[in-house]
């Protein structure tokens, strides 16, 4: 009776941690308030450092749709500048990690976070816009809302209410054994 026990604890120990490899970041209040802008819009504000966000893992990330691990990179990424009292974020990079079988298991977000007044914050730029560039504000466009359905155009994916696009990763398999 007692090794059953230990057998119960010990299966529950492999499960809890199993499950820890894998991160499903949640929004939290401060990270809320964070606002994601294009680096023009905080050349006047005072910058906090580095911020990055993790959705997924080793463990459970393979069976997570890649739009999740955004939206999980991103939350994660706005906690983390949440708690440093930063008001926006600015994203720098962003990756796909794949586990050896070429199953996508990670999203990882970098970025800046920033402290700013709306005295500090500039307008984006709409002088001079490249020919096919639309606002970065537009609904559906790279670091605008998503739509109202939850989409967002073409190459872009809904992550924390923002398009976000995804980088091409490389899903070679493995070198044979030899």
């Amino acid at each position: 009776m007692k090794s059953l026990g230990i057998q119960v604890i010990l299966a529950v120990s492999l499960v809890a941690g199993l499950a820890g490899g894998c991160s499903t970041a949640r929004i939290n209040a401060a990270g809320e308030s964070v606002q994601v802008v294009d680096a023009g819009r905080v050349a006047r504000c005072r910058n906090l450092g580095p911020v990055s966000g993790t959705g997924g893992g080793s463990f459970g990330g393979a069976w997570i749709s890649n739009s999740d691990l955004v939206e999980y990179a991103m939350n994660d990424l706005r906690n983390e500048a949440g708690e440093r009292r930063a008001t926006h974020v600015v994203v720098a990079s962003n990756s796909m990690a794949a586990n050896h079988t070429g199953s996508t298991t990670t999203a990882v977000v970098t970025g800046n976070a920033y402290q700013c007044t709306a005295a500090d914050l500039s307008e984006p730029a709409a002088s001079v816009p490249a020919p096919t560039a639309t606002p970065a504000s537009a609904a559906g466009t790279e670091l605008g809302p998503c739509y109202g359905n939850g989409t967002c155009n073409d190459g872009l994916l809904c992550a924390s209410g923002l398009c976000v696009r995804l980088p091409v990763a490389s899903t070679s398999p493995a070198p044979a054994a030899e």
